[in-house]
This record gives structure tokens, sequence and C-alpha cells, in this order.
């Protein structure tokens, strides 16, 4: 008996999903204008074609998609801001991710971009007029007391003035700021305006455009697609029932999935809270492409909650099932970004003497121990970055960045096409059952 090889022609699969999903895309819309129902059921057509047109992007991109998830404080935004090299994403003692957002890598960029679709910026403008009017009525000192963000005086000011936001921002620090204020917009909503609730009218997310600093992976990545690392709400910030839809469609979407614990906090980090997030990420997701980063171990050795790396495994094993080594890594996220942040710097500016390039002296006082301040006078370039290098690799997120890679590259293509399509299913089955309930009224 012949045995027949069937090869898989990628870009020849692409077209037609494409196609498929702009077909699909256009019958949503016929029913979401047409006057097909009685029940108001071609409203929900719209959200359909608008996640139609997202996975139209992600096959046309061959997007490669990784969350990060965390409970607050973790350190789910160093982990992002290394794998960008640099801070991309912003960081804050409270929790900061309120809406997911959407990290892509490209080569081709120089500087950050934000992007934000015409109708989330609507949706968040509308909202800024609202509490525009909430503060000018109530004024700002009972706004404080009401949120009670005491640090976000100056915004409130900013919203009393009146501002709006804009489609694209560039630049890191542009980008940064930008998304602080839409995430801090979400929480003053809450807080002064509940029953007027920002998620409700969000469909698509903030999107953080930049380049992948590693340039070995990078060429491997663009080869396959575009790397994209989504920002999850952690379980503490996803009480909202929509915002856990939409966080359960992201890892759905997902190739990989990677769940962040605090070494510190492992003892305590078995609680009914963090246990129920990682067990509802298995059963989205199941356990094949679940990672699980064990962070801040550089502060191993400190306090009473030592353990060692079996322990570690076996706390892991224990407590969320998973048993398979090469899906649990121990990282330092800290050590990791000072380590990148040093060298972009260096590879951007290497005439520049070490004592006066802004990262360096973090990266000394990390590795050139109790005298750095006399050391980092001098030290030559050369050493300081066999320093970093090594400090990177100690870090233990290249080994977590290098497997994460190898199982985007290998997998993410097939999965990205695989999750538009059942998407298109999904949408055409919705709209054949409520056609013929129609019709057998």
């Amino acid at each position: 008996m012949t045995q027949i090889t069937l090869r898989l022609d990628i870009p020849t699969l692409q077209v037609e999903v494409i196609e498929l999903l702009e077909k699909t895309s256009k019958q949503m819309a016929i029913a979401h204008n047409g006057r097909w129902f009685h029940n108001g059921a071609e409203t929900k057509y719209r959200e359909f074609q608008v996640q139609l047109e997202e996975q139209i992007r992600s096959v046309k991109n061959l997007e490669l998609r990784m969350a990060i998830v965390a409970p607050m404080k973790a350190g789910k935004s160093t982990i992002i801001n290394v794998t960008a090299g640099e801070e991309i994403v912003p960081s804050h003692n409270d929790a900061m991710t309120t809406l997911p957002t959407e990290i892509v890598f490209r080569a081709d960029l120089t500087e950050p971009i934000l992007i934000l679709s015409p109708h989330t910026c609507a949706a968040f403008q509308q909202a800024i007029q609202a509490l525009q009017q909430k503060i000018q009525t109530i004024g700002i000192d009972e706004a404080l007391k009401i949120a009670n963000y005491p640090h976000l005086r100056e915004l409130l000011a900013k919203i009393e003035q009146g501002f709006s936001l804009t489609a694209e921002t560039h630049g890191r620090n542009s980008c940064v700021n930008t998304l602080k204020v839409l995430n801090h917009l979400i929480r003053l909503n809450n807080k002064l305006l509940p029953e007027q609730n920002i998620i409700e009218s969000v469909n698509d997310f903030p999107r953080v455009e930049t380049n992948f600093w590693l340039a070995s992976h990078s060429d491997k990545l663009q080869q396959q697609g575009k790397l994209v690392v989504v920002d999850t709400p952690g379980p503490n910030e996803a009480g909202q029932e929509k915002l856990k839809h939409i966080v359960a469609d992201q890892l759905r979407q997902c190739s990989l999935v990677a769940i962040v614990l605090d070494y510190t906090q492992l003892q305590g980090v078995a609680a009914a809270e963090v246990k129920e997030e990682v067990a509802r990420v298995i059963e989205l997701r199941g356990k094949k492409n679940l990672y699980v980063l064990i962070n801040k171990i550089d502060q191993r050795g400190m306090g009473s909650n030592y353990m060692t790396t079996e322990q570690v495994l076996q706390f892991v094993n224990t407590n969320f099932g998973i048993s398979n080594p090469e899906q649990i890594f121990e990282i330092s996220a800290l050590n990791a970004l000072l380590a990148t942040q040093f060298l972009r710097e260096l590879e951007k500016h290497p005439e520049t003497p070490i004592a006066q390039l802004e990262t360096a002296p973090a990266l000394a006082k990390a590795t050139l121990g109790l005298d750095w301040q006399e050391e980092i006078t001098q030290i030559s370039a050369e050493k300081l970055k066999a320093k970093a290098e090594k400090l990177w690799q100690l870090s233990g997120f290249a080994a977590f960045l290098e497997k994460s890679i190898r199982t985007l590259r290998s997998e993410g293509t097939h999965r990205c096409m695989r999750n538009a399509l059942e998407l298109s299913s999904n949408c055409l089955s919705k709209l054949y059952a409520d056609l013929d309930g129609e019709i057998k009224k």
C-alpha cells in the first residue's frame, strides 16, 4: 500500500484562510445591518465582524501570540519589558494592567508606536468627558476621596480641564505614559462612575509595536511571523464579566501562556485565588504549552522561605499539576532587565564613557560588589559588557526565551490559522441558529 504524505503549503493556506474570513466578515456586516431579527440579535454581529477583522490581521501577519498572566506584583511588567529590551509597559506599586495590551515585535521599527483603534479612542474619549462632568460637579478633593487614588491628583486636574487621545503615540516615554493614563482612566471610571463601564464599550485593545532587541531571534521570528506578547489583567483586575471573557478569548488565541509567580511569596501563592487562576488557564489552554515562571529567584536564601530548585518543582507539581521541568523556569526578571537595558544602551552609544551611561550604575551595583562606585570609573566597556551578558544568562531569562520562541515558531503559525477558522465557524453557526429561530417563529 502506497503511503501519501501531504505537505502543508503555508502561503497558499494563508491566502485561502484570509479569503474565507473576509467572506464571513462581509456576512456578519450584512447580518448586523439587515432587519432579519425581531429580538435585537443583530447587534452582536457587529462585534463578530470586529473579531473577524482582528483575525484577518493576525493571519496576514502570522502572529505568534504569547500571553503573560500574573497575580499583582509578581513582576509581569518587568518580564514584558525584558522581552522588549526597555520599559514599554508601565509598572507601579499597584497593579497596572486593567485592559489587555498587545506588544507586537517588528524588525523595521526604530521607536515604539502605541496604536488605538477609532472605536477604542471614542470609548475612552466618552469616558473622559463623563469623568470631567463628574469632577466639575463634586470637585477634585471629593473625587480623590471617593477614588482613593491620592497619586492621581494631577490626572484628575487634567481630566477636569479636558484632553483628547490620539490614534497613534510615538516614542517610548509617550507610549508608557499613555498606557498609564488608559489604565488609570478605567480605575477612576470604576470608582467615580461605576454605572458607566468603559470595558463594555471596548472591543479591541491598545497595541504597542516595537523592535525586538535580540537580533539573533528577530531574523528567525520574521521568517515565521510576528511575535505578539499579550499583557493580561491578573485575577485581581479581571473582576468584570466582560473583561473575564476578553481575557479568556485572548488566552485561547495564544500559542503559549506564561504564568508568573513570585518566589518570595510561594508559600502563600498556593492560596485559592492564584490556584483558581492557574486552573482557569489550564481549562482554557491545557497544560502542554503552559509555562510557569518563578520570578525573583535572585532573592533565594533570604528569609525563611528558602526553597531549592527541586522543592520549587515539587511545589508547582503539587499545587498546579505541572510536572514537566521543561515548563518551569526559575528567573530573575530584574537582573535580566538590568542586563538588557545596559546592553541596548551600549549598543546605541558605543563611544560614550561607561560612567556616563544611564544604565551603567544599576548594572555595576548588581555585578561589581561593594566597591562598584569606585570600580565603575575604572572598568572597560568590554568587561562590563561581559558582566551584563553573564548576568543575562544567570537570570534564567535566556533559557525561557529560547524555549518559548522555539515553541511559538513550531506551533504558532498553525494555531494562528486554526483559531481564525474556529472563530469563523462559530460566527456562522450562531448566525444559522438565529436565522433558524426566526424561521420557526
